[in-house]
């Protein structure tokens, strides 16, 4: 019984970093969705599925972020998991643990067991990423520091024919590399470490 309330009150205490991916062995390749939206992974066993986690800066953003998710889902009735859970812990399961938020999504059953261990990979707070530096070279940008995922985007400039926006191709090189098509005016990058959790830097034309 000791033992029990002691692995209560550890999950309860957070702030969390996150999950990372890795940890989970029968997860997939995840995919860091964007800042709003945490990363997603697919679960690669019978039951197949999908799983997100999101990493809140806080807990109030993590309630909110939870919130949102039920209403989408048409108000799912709640289900004792976390601190606070929603589904039927079969096919579905929404929770909260202080900080994190996961949606385990598991059409073939077994959801309560899946969030078990994605429970038990939860990783103590550290600090969250630091704005990275971008720099730009003629056609290159770079970020510095590793990163599970960088995203680089550049704002579309006018067309002088059509005077309409045109989009400009950015290729990713190597890991925290990639070459603009043509010169922009401005250029937005986004890096998550390995839990999801983000930084973003901008680089404008002067």
């Amino acid at each position: 019984m000791l033992g029990i309330l002691i692995a209560m009150v550890a999950f309860g205490a957070g702030p969390y970093a996150g999950i990372a991916p890795e940890a989970v062995e029968v997860l997939g390749t995840p995919v860091f969705l964007s800042p709003e939206a945490g990363w997603s992974a697919p679960i690669m066993d019978e039951g197949g599925g999908r799983v997100r986690v999101f990493v809140a800066h806080t807990e109030e953003e993590a309630r909110r972020w939870l919130a949102e998710r039920r209403v989408t889902a048409e108000r799912v009735p709640v289900y004792p998991f976390g601190e606070e859970g929603y589904g039927n812990g079969h096919s579905r399961l929404l929770y909260r643990e202080h900080n994190v938020v996961v949606v385990v999504e598991r059409p073939g059953g077994g959801a309560l067991d899946l969030a078990d261990r994605l429970q038990s990979a939860l990783t103590e707070y550290s600090p969250w990423p630091t704005t990275p530096t971008l720099a730009f070279d003629g056609r290159i940008a770079r970020v510095d520091g590793e990163w599970a995922q960088v995203a680089f985007r550049a704002a579309p400039v006018t067309d002088p024919a059509t005077f309409l926006p045109k989009p400009i191709r950015v290729i990713p090189l190597a890991p925290g590399v990639a070459e603009v098509g043509v010169p922009p005016t401005r250029l937005s990058v986004t890096v998550w470490d390995r839990y999801g959790r983000f930084a973003e830097v901008e680089w404008e034309a002067e």
